[in-house]
């Protein structure tokens, strides 16, 4: 189940994603009419734990018709689920600019998964170092294939 929280300033519309977005989400009738004051939509889905084809879908149905408007789409805190769409299906960020992502991280000792927040602008082509397990104090280590995690950013670059 999706649920979408809006909160807007001045020009930015802000919306929360949370949950699973999926065939049934009801990404629309959440949002609602967008105001006409709208200049930008910023879209935090570090609480998006799956999305399905169905849900593919319909994220670039909405979201490609919003830009297609004007309207400019910023994603902040995508989730690694996000970022595995965003590098299988090229055009889903609808155009968008991809601000921050979590990169996820496991301890080699207590096994404690965490997702660490990365300003993809300060993105310096190399795998994330190893940090502290803020739980046990252990080494916990980037969970994933550096080359593979980062390629949306590199396709970014070649445009």
């Amino acid at each position: 189940m999706l649920e979408i929280i809006k909160s807007q300033n001045g020009p930015v519309l802000s919306l929360i994603f949370k949950g699973v977005i999926e065939e049934n989400s009801q990404i629309e009738d959440q949002i609602g009419p967008l105001p006409t004051s709208v200049k930008e939509i910023a879209i935090n889905t570090r609480a998006v734990s799956r999305i399905n084809s169905g849900g593919v879908k319909l994220w670039i149905k909405y979201f490609s018709a919003v830009t297609k408007s004007g309207i400019n789409l910023i994603l902040q805190e995508c989730s690694p689920t996000v970022v595995q769409q965003i590098n299988f299906i090229s055009n889903f960020a609808c155009g968008g600019k991809i601000e921050s992502i979590l990169l996820p991280f496991t301890c080699n000792q207590c096994k404690n998964e965490m997702d660490v927040l990365m300003i993809t602008a300060q993105f310096n082509h190399q795998e994330p170092k190893p940090m502290t397990c803020p739980k046990c104090g252990g080494s916990a280590v980037f969970d994933d294939i550096a080359s593979e995690y980062f390629l949306f950013l590199s396709r970014a670059r070649k445009k």
